[in-house]
């Protein structure tokens, strides 16, 4: 490609195997990449054919095509990366060099696109780097007799120019990652230095400080500008959370769980916040054509300032655009309110001080400076918590030399010694690159103290290695930085921050987490027998005439309970009719009953004695049961064939063996089940505009048309709006949420036999024994007609599930790191209930969002509506057969 340089061959070699051999062919127009070029005549907001995306709701004012203006200076801020008409080095005309920077022509081919032509992102960071330029080139054009009244526009042109070429650093940072974490820390690294070292220091010479004085001049606020501050402010704050993407939890040991608890809190919390989609908050219109800000947030009824206590739920709140700490936007000066520190906007409304990660906001009434001193105060007691716990995380850990996160649990390169990685996958994908230095490496006898482990620092090499944590943490998040100077001027170091435990400490830690030795458990049963010898003691002088036990015992599980019947029963010398289960919890207590006494709480188990006895009326109950949950299943799939299917038109999808009939459209012209097999999927359908008739099963077959793309913009069935995120879930990320999902699936203690099959897929997906997941994926089962069924009723249940699931709308897999695809602003859970609806339903996130998330209301009986309903209850027992 003649564009990238090295300083040796190693680094080329290390480059070409990681990175480059991809982007070397994109580069030298080897491969296209595809549409590149903003034109005209195709460019859908030129030609009118779409409404773009900042059209103002009720206004007629559309702001004219940015898209040209952007991709000429975002290409020439990137080439200059590489050196492209840059200094003594260039040799082309001044000419030929404003051709290429107009026409956007150059001899290189990017490797990336405008997303706003192609729909494609590099990552929330590029997507919101273009929404900021959308708005302030929308400004430019809207205002544009204002702003040349005021003479700004060259403030105005500095800001875009600052976004463009922000945009241009982060793609620059792209064409030469190893992993995206990594280039979006490195990012934020830049972008905060740049704040704090040059940019927005001196107001003099900071645009935005001089635009925002511009605008206040008129009487009436500018919605836009205020609209634009607020996103800029936001994008700073999410940029501070990324740091978290190269923290390994998944490597905290078991014993130190407790430990890093509320660190964990802190990495899912950033991590669930930098998954959500970019939210573009537009002006809206109200009365006589006046704007609204569309950014300020409804407070829930009940809310009150965590200050004084006044009542200001319901109203609207606005968000703290910068902490008075870090300036990133603006300096104020120490002599200013802290009201104006914080650059607050309307001093009427609630102030929302930043998010407090899982415990909710800091809302302050905003009309008593003392309420919002306190709250600042409070605010930095939090983020002197968040240093504290990313301190005594990072410390702990090294540097994967292959993923590049930061591990608790490392191991050394068995050769160089040098080298560590988190697992033998980074081994094996790094070792092409490490090969060639390995041995070069070993040969060096300089220990680094990266390279020593975490337990063993001490005296100086601990002191080294808090200090580069220290830095490394402060260029990632200017909060904590002043956070650490602020110790280190109160003689506040790593001694006190971090405290090493000392040998007692840790053997009186050990010794509560040791279990019970075998003495202990003996002289534990030795006590509990005496306990149980008492009792029954007690238990002969009240009644002489029955030989009665009491068993009592810790835990209500049926194995433990089914143990200590087992003990009872070997023993011929007790006359035991019923055994009662009475309490909850630890007081639990299974209590014998006189015979013929009836019992008021569930019976455990009968006296083998009497169970030869038994008349068969128990047994008449069980089939009048059966039969009546074969009603129930055979209701359910008739309605389902008859009402949603039959004569209903659908498009086939996910056909292997035939894939011609795939995306056809078909009407459903027999939908009873062959040799009157209940739950067969197989349905006769006729193809639309052929006379042809094919039998497919009902998962085959979905809505016409229907995707997840149809549902962006659209509500949910609260009426908020979907978004649509182009940013995909880590897959640290994922594994821990599945880790708490399986955990949470055993503690329901599913019984269904489909649910037990994806807990056991969850389980071999984690380890990496299975790598595919089926979207509604259920057990094979046997034929099932109107009369018999040899199974389960929880078999029954699953394979009724099973017949009358409709098809994917998806590609037929389950993709974990796509679940927030489709958001919205219902509630921050609504994650974590798509990765438990997949236990409960198998559906994929594209499923979750058409069948369940966002029913048809107009059309109760549509299609997979049953499915749905039927899989919200436990059991046939608990199916209605006026609702089935």
């Amino acid at each position: 490609c003649h564009l990238v340089a090295y300083c040796s061959q190693e680094c080329q070699r290390e480059h070409w195997i990681n990175n480059h051999q991809t982007m070397c062919k994109i580069f030298s127009g080897k491969k296209y990449i595809g549409v590149q070029k903003h034109e005209t005549k195709s460019c859908e907001h030129c030609n009118g054919s779409t409404d773009f995306l900042l059209k103002e709701k009720g206004c007629t004012f559309i702001p004219p095509c940015i898209h040209e203006t952007t991709q000429c200076y975002l290409l020439n801020q990137y080439w200059l990366h590489f050196g492209y008409h840059k200094g003594v080095v260039c040799n082309c005309t001044l000419e030929e060099k404003t051709r290429q920077i107009k026409q956007a022509i150059y001899p290189m081919q990017a490797p990336f696109s405008l997303g706003e032509l192609s729909g494609e992102y590099q990552g929330w960071i590029d997507q919101y780097l273009a929404l900021l330029s959308t708005y302030i080139m929308a400004i430019e054009r809207k205002y544009e007799k204002e702003i040349s009244m005021l003479d700004i526009i060259g403030n105005i042109t500095e800001i875009a120019m600052f976004i463009a070429g922000s945009r241009a650093s982060y793609w620059y940072l792209c064409t030469n990652e190893k992993v995206r974490a990594m280039s979006e820390v490195l990012f934020t690294q830049r972008m905060l230095t740049k704040t704090t070292d040059t940019r927005f220091v001196n107001n003099s010479v900071n645009h935005l400080y001089i635009v925002d004085k511009a605008f206040k001049c008129f009487p009436e606020k500018n919605v836009w500008w205020e609209t634009f501050l607020h996103h800029f402010a936001s994008f700073y704050r999410r940029l501070r959370r990324t740091r978290y993407l190269l923290m390994n939890t998944e490597s905290i040991p078991k014993h130190k769980k407790k430990e890093h608890f509320y660190f964990e809190d802190l990495y899912e919390d950033s991590i669930m916040n930098l998954s959500r989609p970019v939210e573009t908050l537009l002006p809206v219109v109200v009365s006589h054509g006046a704007l609204d800000p569309g950014f300020f947030i409804d407070l829930p009824q009940g809310q009150k300032c965590h200050i004084c206590g006044v009542e200001i739920g319901g109203k609207k709140a606005q968000l703290q655009l910068q902490m008075p700490e870090d300036k990133n936007i603006w300096n104020v000066d120490d002599s200013e309110t802290i009201e104006e520190k914080m650059l607050i906007r309307d001093p009427r409304l609630p102030i929302i001080f930043e998010e407090e990660y899982k415990r909710g906001f800091v809302v302050t009434c905003g009309v008593n400076p003392n309420c919002n001193a306190k709250a600042h105060e409070f605010q930095l007691e939090i983020h002197k918590q968040f240093a504290k716990a990313n301190l005594r995380f990072l410390i702990q850990t090294q540097k994967c030399e292959g993923c590049l996160t930061f591990s608790c649990e490392t191991h050394r390169c068995s050769g160089c010694k040098r080298i560590r990685y988190c697992s033998q996958k980074c081994l094996v994908d790094n070792w092409k690159v490490h090969q060639s230095y390995c041995k070069q490496l070993s040969e060096n006898k300089n220990v680094e103290v990266g390279t020593i482990g975490c337990r063993k620092l001490e005296g100086e090499n601990r002191k080294v290695q808090y200090d580069w944590c220290v830095d490394w943490l402060g260029k990632c998040d200017t909060i904590i930085k002043l956070c650490f100077l602020n110790w280190q001027v109160q003689g506040t170091g790593i001694e006190k921050l971090l405290p090493k435990e000392t040998k007692k400490r840790k053997k009186k830690q050990k010794e509560e987490e040791k279990p019970l030795s075998d003495a202990n458990t003996d002289e534990v049963g030795a006590n509990k027998d005496k306990q149980d010898t008492e009792t029954a003691a007690e238990a002969e002088e009240e009644e002489e005439s029955v030989n009665v036990k009491v068993i009592r015992c810790s835990s209500i599980k049926p194995t433990d309970i089914a143990a200590k019947l087992r003990g009872l029963f070997e023993n011929d010398g007790y006359n035991v009719s019923v055994f009662s289960l009475c309490g909850k919890g630890k007081d639990s207590t299974i209590t014998p009953l006189n015979p013929g006494e009836k019992c008021k709480h569930h019976t455990c188990c009968k006296d083998k004695n009497d169970e030869e006895s038994e008349d068969n009326s128990s047994e008449e109950e069980e089939r009048i049961e059966e039969h009546e949950n074969l009603q129930k299943v055979r209701k359910i799939v008739e309605q389902h064939r008859k009402n949603t299917m039959f004569k209903k038109s659908f498009e086939i999808r996910h056909v292997k063996n035939q894939t011609g009939l795939n995306e056809k459209i078909c009407d459903v012209v027999d939908p009873q089940p062959k040799n009157g097999n209940l739950i067969d999927q197989h349905i006769v359908c006729k193809l639309k505009y052929e006379d042809k008739q094919v039998s497919l099963k009902q998962t085959n077959l979905v809505d016409i048309h229907a995707t997840i793309d149809n549902l962006y913009g659209t509500s949910c069935a609260n009426g908020h709006v979907y978004i649509k995120s182009s940013t995909k879930l880590s897959n640290t990320f994922v594994n821990k949420m599945l880790k708490k999902v399986a955990e949470w699936a055993v503690g329901k203690s599913y019984t269904r036999p489909d649910q037990l099959h994806r807990i056991s897929v969850l389980k071999k997906y984690l380890t990496g024994d299975n790598t595919q997941i089926v979207c509604k994926d259920f057990p094979e089962y046997e034929g099932l007609d109107h009369n018999e069924w040899g199974g389960e009723d929880q078999e029954l249940f699953s394979a009724c599930l099973a017949a009358v699931r409709p098809g994917c709308i998806g590609d037929n897999l389950v993709h974990f790191n796509r679940f927030n695809q489709l958001t919205c602003e219902c509630d921050d859970e609504r994650l974590l209930k798509r990765f438990r609806e997949f236990v409960v339903t198998g559906m994929c996130h594209s499923c979750q969002a058409y069948y369940i998330e966002h029913p048809d209301l107009d059309n109760p009986q549509c299609f997979g509506s049953i499915f749905v309903k039927c899989s919200r209850v436990r059991s046939l027992d608990g199916l209605q057969l006026s609702t089935a």
